[in-house]
């Protein structure tokens, strides 16, 4: 329950306080590129759970150990509930990076921009820069290359 409330907290930090996620706590399993395609399915708040989850075990089954005394078993069973979910995102990132890779579309160009926009400018309602037009007219002109270049 903790970790889906903190995911849920999260989300509406970065979505609805800012208009943007920073510094999400599923950010931390992001670190290798076999890890980070876990948010290809689980997306960065699912990763948020999974980190939540496998930080919060060895302290619930460590503060259970202290009241019934079974300090081994404890160990055991939080190092084993911490590392499965990361050793299960690890292993289905691997296969997934070690797959072929996808074949290119036919007709589909893609162009990816980071518009540097201003907080005070992004969260306005009504605004004339031009990052904010339909793509249509941002994609009109491309900057100082044919499309043939872009591809």
């Amino acid at each position: 329950m903790l970790a889906l409330s903190l995911s849920v907290a999260e989300r509406l930090r970065g979505h609805v306080l800012t208009g943007f996620p920073w510094n999400v706590l599923g950010y931390a399993l992001t670190s290798s590129d076999a890890m980070m395609q876990g948010a290809s399915v689980l997306g960065i708040y699912g990763l948020t759970v999974v980190a939540i989850i496998a930080a919060a075990v060895p302290a619930i089954a460590l503060s259970d150990a202290r009241i019934s005394g079974k300090w081994r078993e404890a160990i055991m069973v939080s190092v084993a509930l911490s590392l499965l979910p990361l050793l299960a995102l690890a292993g289905w990132g691997s296969m997934r990076l070690a797959a072929p890779d996808v074949a290119a579309v036919a007709g589909v160009h893609l162009r990816l921009v980071q518009a540097s926009i201003p907080q005070a400018e992004k969260m306005a309602t009504a605004s004339s820069a031009p990052e904010f037009r339909a793509p249509s007219v941002i994609d009109a002109k491309p900057s100082g290359r044919s499309r043939a270049s872009t591809g």
